[in-house]
């Protein structure tokens, strides 16, 4: 028995498309929190931690999506879900959940469609309320070198590093001789990667590497968590009119 139909006419037509492609009966029940469990538990050693947590935070805005069986998942319930997902990155985000899931249910010869694909976000935003710092504010920020904290700002501007990813860097991390930093998290590509000390910073390097015990900025020889440096750095941004 491979189910039960409303007419004949679509008993045959699901009979046709079994032998033609014939697919595990027993995974025709497979929930749609069924699958993920499924999906974590066999790819998700290969994941990295940042795909993992976007995919794991995606697939909890789908609690109205957990008990449906995933061959009767449709385009338009993800769309609904996509759509309630908010803002331009969650959209995004969602999608991207339901793709490898779709991706891997095809493998399983579970769905003959991966409807994920026909799926659609908000246009991305045209603008940031971020803005670079001008030439003079960069010239300020030089002026005031020395004041608590702002040579972090400077290490930001010449090394491209993220917060996270600064506030990581230890100690062994600091090649003084080649005069590079190794340093990155995001993705595959970005981390452990090398960054060429600028020679403008140089000296901002030396003096916070001779200083520290483990990390390059830390504070009382304990590494900074985000929320108390985001403190300092709204300290420097008011003092500095920034």
């Amino acid at each position: 028995v491979i189910g039960y139909y409303e007419t004949k006419q679509a008993a045959l037509s699901a009979l046709v498309k079994y032998n033609d492609n014939p697919y595990d009966l027993t995974s025709e029940d497979l929930t749609f929190k069924n699958l993920y469990e499924k999906y974590i538990e066999e790819r998700g050693e290969k994941l990295g931690p940042w795909l993992k947590a976007c995919l794991t935070t995606a697939y909890r805005r789908c609690n109205l999506l957990y008990n449906i069986p995933y061959r009767n998942l449709r385009s338009y319930q993800m769309q609904n879900t996509i759509n309630a997902s908010g803002s331009y990155a969650t959209q995004k985000q969602t999608k991207t959940m339901f793709y490898h899931l779709d991706r891997f249910a095809y493998e399983m010869d579970l769905v003959e469609k991966q409807y994920s694909t026909v799926t659609t976000i908000d246009p991305a935003p045209d603008e940031t309320s971020r803005k670079p710092f001008s030439n003079d504010e960069i010239k300020v920020l030089w002026q005031h070198a020395d004041d608590p904290w702002v040579d972090s700002v400077l290490f930001f501007m010449y090394t491209g590093f993220r917060i996270n990813e600064t506030l990581s860097v230890r100690k062994s991390d600091v090649n003084l001789a080649d005069q590079t930093v190794k340093g990155g998290s995001k993705s595959a590509a970005g981390k452990n990667r090398i960054i060429p000390i600028h020679p403008k910073i140089k000296h901002i390097v030396e003096k916070r590497y001779a200083s520290s015990k483990h990390y390059l900025f830390e504070i009382d020889n304990n590494k900074l968590s985000t929320g108390a440096y985001y403190s300092r750095w709204s300290q420097i941004m008011d003092e500095l009119s920034m």
